[in-house]
């Protein structure tokens, strides 16, 4: 018999009316199609268990990361600062959107019995390196440095659509602790302006090939914040002569991130379903 599986969403609606309509749109789009593939997954799984043979996978391994990030808040600061300094031709502070780094991870991925499933912990580290030359009235040049850093830890569960011999393909949800930090390295010390902690929820599909003991495989995610970052602390150090004239919405970032992760890792352990 196949199986089916039905997913629901309820929200409440005085929340929902204090939501931008593009951002809730999207996020809709978003759910509806995550929650499609996992449906699609179940019939899958429902094909697999009635063909060939399934597997269970260990695997520990890393990987590469790319992310594009929606930080307005955090921009909103550096363009304040961008329009109240005089910078050195093309030497303005690049936005925070696209970052990039290394994440580690350990995961089951397959059958256990009947159960098609996948568990998995992940660390993932990306950062952006901000600067911009600054050339004061009748002062030398000051190069202005920050490095913007997000960490990330998550637990993710899901389903398994295919777990072969070989190779696998599955669905995954995971709650999201984060830590966003900013490290003025200008001059010659560096210090912490911000540590913001957030938490949120990631929907990713790991796919993977095995080639004897070794792994390669991609991950793309969708991470939603349930909160959002303050970076007046920034606009505080950045801009102290107009940082109190700024309206305090402004400064506000949600964090919103899509990423894609390219992956290699060492197949610790496999075993056939019996």
């Amino acid at each position: 018999m196949d199986t089916c599986i039905v997913f629901g969403i309820e929200a409440d609606y005085t929340l929902y009316q204090t939501l931008d309509p593009m951002k809730t749109l999207s996020t809709t789009l978003l759910l509806v199609l995550f929650l499609s593939i996992g449906n699609l997954f179940t019939s899958k799984y429902a094909y697999a268990q009635r063909h060939g043979r399934q597997y269970l996978h260990t695997i520990l391994g890393g990987g590469y990361h790319q992310v594009n990030v929606k930080a307005d808040g955090l921009n909103y600061v550096i363009d304040q600062f961008n329009q109240t300094r005089r910078l050195t031709g093309d030497q303005a502070m690049a936005k925070v959107e696209r970052l990039t780094g290394f994440s580690s991870f350990l995961g089951t991925y397959g059958y256990l019995g009947r159960t098609p499933f996948l568990l998995e912990f992940r660390y993932g580290n990306a950062g952006q390196t901000l600067t911009a030359t600054e050339r004061p009235p009748g002062q030398p040049p000051i190069d202005h440095e920050l490095r913007f850093n997000m960490h990330n830890i998550q637990l993710g569960l899901g389903l398994m659509a295919t777990s072969s011999e070989y190779f696998g393909i599955g669905i995954g949800i995971a709650p999201d602790i984060g830590i966003n930090t900013i490290n003025d390295k200008t001059g010659a010390g560096s210090a912490e302006i911000v540590n913001n902690f957030n938490s949120g929820v990631s929907f990713f599909l790991p796919v993977y090939a095995l080639l004897g003991p070794i792994m390669l495989g991609v991950r793309p995610y969708y991470t939603l914040q349930l909160g959002s970052s303050d970076y007046t602390e920034l606009n505080a150090s950045l801009n102290p002569s107009t940082y109190q004239t700024n309206p305090a919405d402004a400064q506000n970032s949600t964090m919103n991130h899509f990423g894609i992760e390219f992956r290699v890792g060492l197949l610790l352990s496999k075993r056939e379903r019996r």
